[in-house]
């Protein structure tokens, strides 16, 4: 790990030396997300278990018309952990428009944008009526799920509607503000978890 991260560093280090750097702000945008290092949000302040993202995508499947497709979106990096489980809940109802993805909107000097290649990474186009789910951490103003919503809208012009999940709740992206459309459990019960297991003098070296 420590060589992987220096060998990341020093291709970073060079390509901030380059020209297109200093002058595409696509490229300067993704190199600070690159020098970030960063972990998921959602696993530090957001209290959950991702496998329960599997019975809240087939709880919203089940409540849908069954000739809907849906594709599925992971906004990295907190849903590109989540985004699997509803891939999957949406190949069990059959209803999937193709294999999950997952985008990275970056911050730039006009404000949150997706780079060019991150949608040429997605498909070039979906069949009219699909739904479009963005999967991603809890938000907070919104405005990262909102941008990724307006691009994706663009790029996708025939969508039925585009979504966000994020564990728990279902928000609807339209309109001036993220608003709540359905909420659920996001822990299990009944059933501790590894490190409640641990004994009082295994807990230190486990959450060291």
């Amino acid at each position: 790990m420590e060589q992987a991260l220096a060998a990341a560093t020093d291709a970073t280090d060079t390509l901030w030396r380059s020209p297109s750097a200093r002058t595409d702000e696509e490229t300067a945008a993704l190199l600070r997300h690159a020098t970030d290092w960063k972990t998921p949000e959602c696993y530090g302040y957001d209290l959950a278990d991702p496998e329960l993202s599997l019975d809240q995508a087939a709880g919203w499947l089940a409540a849908r018309p069954a000739d809907t497709p849906v594709l599925v979106v992971g906004v990295r990096t907190g849903g590109s952990y989540l985004a699997p489980f509803w891939q999957a809940g949406v190949e069990d109802a059959g209803l999937a428009a193709g294999p999950w993805h997952s985008v990275r909107p970056v911050r730039g000097a006009g404000g949150i944008i997706l780079p060019a290649s991150e949608l040429a990474a997605l498909p070039r186009e979906l069949r009219p009526g699909t739904t479009v789910v963005l999967v991603d951490d809890q938000p907070d103003t919104g405005a990262t799920a909102r941008a990724v919503r307006d691009r994706l809208a663009e790029h996708f012009p025939g969508v039925r509607d585009i979504v966000l999940a994020a564990p728990g709740r279902l928000h609807d992206l339209n309109g001036p503000a993220v608003r709540v459309l359905t909420e659920r459990p996001v822990v299990r019960t009944g059933t501790s978890r590894l490190w409640q297991l641990a004994g009082a003098g295994d807990t230190a070296g486990l959450v060291a």
